[in-house]
């Protein structure tokens, strides 16, 4: 009733509602009665619709990083398969006095806006338009005082050709890419590359999400229609919507047939939720009626919507249970053993049906009992969350340092490795390793062929001179702080010196 005095019955024009927000579901936007609603509004009146058909995912940040790896490699640096956030025309460049004009074809059936890219200036735009739904992106403003209306010029475009001419910019980068892209195809061409199984790192991050870096989310790839997901922390759902976009996304949930949780910490799994959410809709859009995932998470972790089978009171899991669970994963077997992190924190190997070996360390300190559980892997997924001269802070937290993790590599047997740096607070430097490939200060979205690791180490020194600045920049920090522990020693020293010569006067 308190709306009435801005509908079109208002008794004067000051009154009438100038914009109405609709945080509201496609459901109920299809509604009769809501549609009704809404026509009592005046023609004048503009309605921005926020709901799931929103595109927009807020960030161009992350399209700028891809598309400059991107340009390293096709294959194991895609380009984002989120279509949300549009490209810069050049035929029609948004500047900041024009304003763009949006109309909305199907307010009911959640269509996105067709876009009139003839920048009608604020004058030009007509006070009541033919059809007022926006469907907004991130910086979409509506302006009501000065009564300007709405204003689209800064909303988030992606402009890869300028991604791509500041990198092709930096001094000697050109060169480097054209000598990486010729060792890249000369080694292509003596591998025989499989198309399974693939690692997709989707977040490689701690704590909370960030622009470069999402927490912790790893999809194992085992065949066309088999996925299994290790770890999935806050964001992990909207990660795989971000690389694959919206209908692949939905192909690639409906096949993760298994999530494996190492521990309890919240950037390890508290993007569960969204993700089972997320996968009940691919499966209603996609018509298909599958078997809820199994779930290998510490007895703790319980949801009754994610079991079927009560197997909670079993210390073990019985064989015959283990045996049915491999067949459908299409696995040899699965391994887990503790590690050394919180209570209950457990590393994981997983062997496919043609005997590749793939061990997981979640978050550790080093630990014996991963060395014995991924012997003869054919990848080590350690984490490497501080770096050398941080050792006695990554004690105290329970993590690693990257010289452990690359000793664990050599207990393996195996030359391949992923170091998986997961604090920002905690790496400031990359650490000069010839077989470790670091992620870190680029995107996660790092997609790799098992047949393609020997190739991820010759990606390094172009990856350095794409982000030279940010290394230089962690380099100085990890200086500094070098210079702050001698002082800290020194000064130790000298008081230790005064203690005893005062204890021998």
């Amino acid at each position: 009733m308190e709306l009435k005095k801005h509908q079109a019955t208002a008794q004067n024009d000051e009154d009438l509602a100038s914009l109405v927000v609709h945080f509201t579901p496609k459901e109920v936007l299809q509604h009769p009665r809501y549609k009704k609603w809404i026509e009592e509004f005046s023609p004048s009146t503009h309605h921005l619709i926020l709901n799931e058909c929103s595109t927009c995912m807020g960030s161009q940040s992350v399209h700028r990083i891809q598309y400059k790896l991107n340009m390293l490699s096709e294959d194991m640096f895609p380009l984002l398969g989120d279509k949300g956030t549009q490209l810069v025309n050049e035929a029609s460049s948004i500047h900041v006095n024009k304003k763009q004009k949006c109309e909305a074809t199907s307010y009911g059936n959640c269509t996105q806006t067709d876009l009139n890219l003839s920048n009608l200036s604020v004058e030009s735009r007509p006070t009541s338009p033919s059809e007022p739904y926006i469907f907004p992106n991130t910086f979409c403003s509506y302006h009501l005082r000065p009564k300007k209306g709405l204003d689209r010029t800064c909303e988030l475009r992606i402009n890869p050709k300028e991604y791509i001419s500041e990198t092709m910019s930096i001094d000697d980068f050109a060169d480097t890419l054209q000598e990486l892209h010729r060792d890249l195809s000369q080694s292509r061409k003596r591998l025989s590359i499989r198309e399974y199984p693939k690692i997709l790192f989707l977040g490689t991050g701690s704590c909370i999400p960030n622009k470069t870096r999402n927490t912790s989310g790893i999809l194992l790839t085992l065949s066309e229609t088999q996925n299994v997901l290790l770890d999935c922390g806050e964001g992990t759902y909207g990660q795989i919507v971000r690389f694959f976009g919206q209908e692949a996304a939905d192909r690639v949930l409906s096949n993760i047939d298994c999530v494996y949780i190492s521990h309890l910490h919240a950037d390890h799994h508290i993007g569960l939720v969204g993700l089972l959410q997320g996968r009940r809709r691919a499966l209603d859009n996609l018509k298909l009626n599958k078997e809820p995932l199994y779930l290998f998470a510490r007895s703790r972790f319980w949801l009754g919507s994610a079991s079927t089978t009560d197997i909670l009171n079993n210390p073990t899991l019985p064989q015959s249970e283990k045996q049915k669970i491999l067949e459908k994963l299409g696995m040899m077997d699965i391994n887990t053993c503790l590690v050394r992190h919180c209570p209950n924190a457990f590393g994981v190997a997983l062997t496919d049906k043609h005997g590749h070996k793939i061990t997981y360390s979640g978050d550790t300190m080093p630990s014996d009992n991963l060395v014995e559980l991924g012997i003869s892997s054919d990848v080590l997924i350690h984490e490497a969350t501080m770096e050398d001269e941080l050792a006695h802070e990554a004690i105290t937290k329970m993590h690693s340092t990257t010289s452990p993790s690359d000793r664990n590599r050599e207990k393996n047997g195996k030359p391949r490795i992923f170091c998986l740096p997961t604090s920002a607070r905690g790496m400031r430097s990359c650490p000069d390793l010839t077989t470790i490939f670091l992620i870190m200060l680029v995107s996660p979205s790092i997609t790799c062929r098992m047949d393609e690791l020997p190739l991820v180490p010759k990606l390094y020194p172009s990856l350095r001179l794409m982000f030279a600045e940010h290394y230089e920049e962690l380099e100085h920090k990890a200086v500094k702080r070098q210079l702050k522990i001698e002082r800290q020693r020194e000064a130790s020293l000298t008081r230790n010196k005064e203690k005893l010569e005062q204890a021998t006067q």
